[in-house]
């Protein structure tokens, strides 16, 4: 798929799900593997002990089989849950037996948690998103959640960050250029199919 100019954000993002839906299984499949191939070799998952992440929706890239590989790497998982849209997203404890349903939005959550983590002690969270640039500027769903939650970062020097943003997608996913505003917070990096973006 061809890289898009800049257009209407809400066009942008219809554009690109309907082009992520499209995607056959088994190239999402290798692009898993992939993922889990590039993101393990990283330092910031080697030295990573609490590392969220999500389950896919709606197309998205998926990060299931490199929270699996987390796990037996003895990683804390941890994925988000919306409590009100106006609000900070809550991280929940994940694990393979963790029972989920679907939030009003048909997204998967934790039904209950025992522990829970404060988005600042998190040291690497694997992000979706709906489209990124070469700047590491990432498109998400409109709703602002991932900004709200992690505001703070952009108050901390990047050579200072403890909480990292690897933001996950397919090649198709990438623009030319995002119009980020002030409170849209920065990826560390984007990890695609074909490689890493950092």
């Amino acid at each position: 798929m061809k890289k898009r100019p800049n257009q209407n954000p809400k066009a942008t993002r219809q554009a690109i799900r309907e082009s992520r839906q499209a995607i056959p299984q088994p190239y999402a499949g290798q692009a898993a593997a992939k993922f889990v191939e590039l993101i393990v070799e990283l330092d910031w998952y080697k030295n990573a002990n609490s590392i969220a992440a999500y389950l896919p929706f709606n197309g998205e890239a998926d990060p299931l089989p490199l929270m699996h590989r987390a796990l037996v790497d003895g990683k804390q998982i941890f994925v988000p849950v919306i409590e009100a849209e106006s609000k900070p997203l809550k991280f929940e404890a994940w694990t393979r037996e963790t029972k989920v349903s679907e939030n009003k939005f048909k997204i998967r959550e934790p039904n209950a948690s025992a522990t829970s983590i404060d988005p600042t002690e998190l040291d690497l969270v694997i992000t979706p998103l709906v489209a990124f640039d070469g700047q590491r500027n990432r498109l998400g769903v409109g709703g602002g959640y991932y900004d709200r939650t992690f505001a703070f970062l952009n108050d901390v020097a990047t050579k200072d960050r403890r909480t990292l943003l690897i933001g996950l997608a397919y090649e198709l996913q990438r623009l030319k250029k995002i119009d980020s505003k002030p409170h849209d917070v920065q990826l560390d990096a984007v990890v695609t199919e074909t490689g890493i973006l950092a």
